[in-house]
């Protein structure tokens, strides 16, 4: 039977009412709600993500670390998801999902799976939904701001033989929203670049890409790189990782 533990090593956890960032995540929530009255007029424009995403960096458990590609030999996946802009207002969902499996010697455990000194095969997974919602009311020029909320839920698991352990993941970050553009004149043509960030503690979340894309009314589309970083830290527990790739999406600006 699988062993099912929560991860909490961020401190807004999705489940708690009393941190300071589960009470920031609900006003963002809040004035996102209130801010949807006034864009009856704002252009609807949904989008189709494609991401050719490979994963590094490190997971440690029960105080040993593992290697992303090295020990557990997982290898870029392409990732679909959408979006969806509504003027000054944003979402965005994909399924983060990668597997591999690896011959590990450790003289513990990995996701609670006893090993012990020896040689074992283990196959490891990793699926989470990333869900994010944003508003960016301050716009000027070539430059926005404004504030996001994300939210991190799903599995990480190993299993060796017939012995699975496992976590679920359930976490929110508040996130500081900063992007930037440079149009090509009337052309509907710009460069673009988005970041979403935050720092709390030992832990870090942030996300950023960079890109051309095509904007207006009708057809849209866009081609560059992204990149999505997760430091996050609980004792002797911590994921590490990095996922980036090139990125393309296509969508219509009603």
């Amino acid at each position: 039977m699988a062993e099912i533990r929560q991860f909490k090593g961020w401190p807004g956890n999705a489940q708690s009412d009393n941190t300071i960032t589960g009470k920031v995540s609900r006003g963002v929530f809040a004035a996102l709600l209130l801010m949807g009255s006034g864009l009856v007029q704002a252009g609807l424009a949904p989008q189709f993500h494609f991401w050719k995403a490979a994963p590094s960096g490190t997971v440690t458990e029960s105080g040993v670390k593992y290697d992303i590609e090295d020990d557990l030999h997982m290898k870029a996946e392409s990732i679909i998801g959408g979006a969806i802009e509504w003027g000054n207002l944003f979402g965005r969902f994909q399924n983060l999902k990668f597997t591999g499996t690896g011959d590990i010697t450790v003289d513990t455990t990995l996701l609670g799976i006893p090993v012990f000194s020896q040689t074992a095969s283990v196959t490891s997974r990793v699926d989470f939904d990333d869900w994010t919602a944003g508003w960016t009311p301050l716009n000027w020029k070539i430059l926005r701001l404004g504030v996001a909320v994300k939210r991190l839920n799903g599995i990480l698991d190993a299993q060796e033989q017939d012995t699975i352990g496992s976590y679920k993941v359930d976490e929110t970050f508040p996130l500081v929203v900063l992007g930037a553009t440079l149009p090509f004149g009337d052309t509907g043509i710009q460069i673009a670049a988005d970041g979403m960030w935050i720092s709390q503690g030992d832990n870090t979340v942030y996300e950023y890409q960079l890109g051309l894309e095509r904007v207006g009314a009708g057809l849209q589309a866009a081609l560059g790189y992204r990149r999505q970083r997760y430091d996050i830290r609980d004792g002797d527990e911590a994921l590490d990782a990095k996922v980036d790739g090139p990125f393309a999406s296509v969508g219509w600006g009603f």
